[in-house]
């Protein structure tokens, strides 16, 4: 446990000092010790592998953005090219290191059902990331197979053993749903999907102000959001089966796959909705499952 403790604690200030694959590194040795992870045993984890899959998916971006703009001659292209290839290939090296280690060590000492689901919906978030840094369309395709899968698992297992309330059953379904419309062009699933979860939450929600009341509420907003984006996007192409409305990458959707653990930055979402935001919400569901008829 002193192991363990000092590890953590040298995580945590790497993080303070911007060292994020030494975080990593010293996060890696914990989770392989086959030990349930404590709280912020596994939010340090977390924490740790998004902050430098972000790195790399920012420097990403940031390189072919300079492609785009700067109209390179056809040597100095194929150069950057390559750099690209090699940046796309530290990503997926680092999403397969992730749910490597989530199959081998940290889901298997799991303890309870949340933390299990939990597990299941950060191996399915990596999963969806890698599909855009995929070597080429079979492998993605592969890897959005997986990825569909392993939400699929982590859906049956938080509707069994989780409360519609529960903030990670939540954010599953939200990150669920933007995966249908995003990845697989399936925008009428995403919006069914969204509703039901925030019908069953409305029917067991009990107004009780807490810090997990607040962010559930805050997922069912987002869930919302995103639906009357989705339903509107399909309505102005009514004549198109809303399945098959494609979304461009300006019309992503919200989901909590910036923060790999299942808390909501309040920075980004100061303001829970109220208990009358909600009743307003469930409304439009009712509404909108009109609308598709």
């Amino acid at each position: 446990m002193i192991a363990r403790l000092e590890l953590l604690q040298k995580a945590l200030i790497a993080e303070r000092s911007g060292r994020h694959r030494q975080m990593v590194a010293l996060m890696r040795e914990v989770a392989e010790m086959n030990v349930a992870l404590s709280l912020e045993e596994r939010e340090t984890l977390m924490v740790a592998y998004h902050k430098l899959l972000n790195e790399k998916t920012k420097a990403h971006s940031k390189l072919r953005e300079c492609i785009r703009e700067a109209n390179p001659t056809e040597e100095v292209l194929k150069s950057l090219e390559t750099l690209q290839n090699t940046m796309k290939k530290e990503v997926t090296n680092i999403c397969a290191e992730v749910t490597g280690l989530i199959a081998r060590h940290i889901l298997p000492s799991a303890t309870t059902p949340e933390s299990e689901v939990l597990y299941k919906k950060w191996h399915a978030d990596t999963l969806r990331v890698a599909v855009r840094y995929a070597e080429n369309e079979a492998a993605g395709a592969e890897l959005e197979e997986a990825s569909k899968n392993m939400y699929k698992m982590a859906v049956q297992e938080a509707v069994m053993e989780l409360p519609p309330t529960n903030v990670i059953r939540l954010t599953l379904a939200l990150n669920y749903a933007t995966f249908r419309a995003e990845v697989l062009n399936d925008v009428l699933g995403a919006v069914e999907l969204s509703d039901s979860a925030i019908e069953d939450a409305s029917a067991e929600w009990t107004g009780k102000r807490s810090k997990a009341a607040d962010q559930a509420a805050t997922v069912i907003h987002l869930l919302h959001q995103n639906t009357l984006f989705w339903s509107t996007a399909a309505n102005k192409l009514s004549h198109l089966d809303p399945a098959s409305v494609l979304l461009s990458d300006s019309e992503a959707c919200s989901s909590i796959d910036d923060h790999m653990s299942p808390i909501v930055s309040p920075a980004k979402h100061p303001l829970p909705p109220s208990d009358g935001d909600l009743r307003s919400m469930l409304e439009h569901v009712v509404s909108r499952k009109m609308d598709f008829k």
